[in-house]
């Protein structure tokens, strides 16, 4: 399940480095900004007096790595936090020539908003405490509905970014979108409402796709019912007493396994409390 998820995150990656490429120059000019700050212990002490300055805050500038666009979406949200520390830094400072004007200011701000969705998603595939299978369908289509929007907006910076990133994404949401949607299924929260919900918003009222979709879940349903059957048991006296309690097809296998463990601990507890 972990190396799936960090399969998943991986794809994910490849779609936003694919919008990433040829970066705008409003994101070239944060990199050097950072760079430039964090270039000496003088540079760095005068962009601490701006930010006490304006008062915004002490968190850090994070720098980015080129080949990681996450990193690249944390030096965007750290920048814009000190955004007014780097404004009053080009005010006294004559050598640092990097602050963006206010339109590419409002860029960056644009290009983080649309990229959140995708770092966010990538954090929760890659969660190892709580389960993430059941979390892909839903993660995937929020991606989903964000690249549809930006490349029918108006914004032409994002749309052409979208445009991008949604040649792999399509590809891949059309190879994985069934086993994705199987697994959320199995999450009571969602069951087939959401997957009903979320094919007739992509694929209209009635589609195919759901049709074929259904027809899978019935067949992988079909089989897991067919090798899953309880066999009755021999093996020892205990055994068939608790068989004998419910012998019907319609008995689920795990509700057998809950009996069974609580015939024994029941078994042991009067065992001990005879002695």
């Amino acid at each position: 399940m972990q190396r799936r998820s960090f399969s998943y995150a991986h794809i994910l990656n490849l779609i936003v480095q694919e919008g990433m490429k040829g970066v705008d120059p409003s994101i070239v000019k944060i990199r050097e900004s950072v760079k430039y700050v964090k270039g000496s212990q003088s540079r760095k002490h005068k962009f601490l007096e701006c930010v006490s300055l304006v008062s915004s805050g002490n968190k850090g500038l994070s720098q980015d790595v080129s080949t990681r666009w996450n990193s690249t979406y944390l030096m965007l949200q750290s920048a814009i936090h000190h955004r007014r520390a780097f404004q009053h830094l080009d005010l006294i400072d004559s050598n640092y020539k990097y602050c963006p004007s206010k339109v590419e200011w409002e860029k960056i701000e644009q290009f983080c908003s649309f990229l959140k969705v995708f770092y966010d998603s990538t954090l929760m595939f890659s969660g190892t405490n709580y389960p993430t299978s059941n979390l892909y369908f839903p993660t995937v289509y929020l991606c989903y509905i964000e690249l549809k929007k930006q490349i029918e907006g108006d914004n032409e910076h994002l749309k052409v970014m979208a445009s991008k990133m949604w040649l792999k994404f399509e590809k891949y949401w059309s190879e994985f979108c069934a086993t994705l949607a199987i697994a959320c299924v199995l999450d009571p929260r969602y069951k087939m409402t959401f997957i009903n919900f979320v094919y007739t918003k992509i694929y209209g009222e009635c589609s195919l796709e759901f049709h074929r979709f259904n027809t899978k879940l019935q067949s992988l349903f079909d089989a897991y019912k067919s090798s899953h059957s309880l066999q009755p048991s021999s093996s020892n006296a205990l055994g068939n007493d608790l068989n004998n309690v419910r012998n019907d097809d319609a008995f689920d296998t795990m509700e057998a396994f809950k009996v069974r463990i609580l015939f024994y601990l029941f078994y042991i507890v009067c065992f001990i409390n005879v002695d």
